[in-house]
């Protein structure tokens, strides 16, 4: 959870404000709750529909997570 609210927060204050304000009213903040975070992550990153469904059928918050911190580290590669 740390490490993905982590990375939103550094990709928050590397954007344009007008890009965080819009974020921020679509959003909303990020949740503090673990167990709401991997979605809304998921609402904010620029993945496929197909990657965001994987949250649905998993019921484990931490499995959640897990997928969540994959996608971090998938967009720090600086392959991908």
């Amino acid at each position: 959870y740390k490490m993905c609210l982590d990375y939103a927060e550094k990709r928050r204050s590397e954007a344009s404000p007008w890009l965080h304000r819009r974020i921020l009213s679509t959003y909303g903040p990020p949740p503090t709750d673990p167990a709401r975070f991997p979605y809304w992550l998921a609402s904010i990153l620029p993945l496929s529909e197909k990657e965001k469904y994987k949250l649905l059928p998993m019921r484990s918050v931490r499995e959640r997570l897990k997928l969540a911190a994959s996608w971090v580290r998938m967009f720090e590669n600086p392959e991908w």
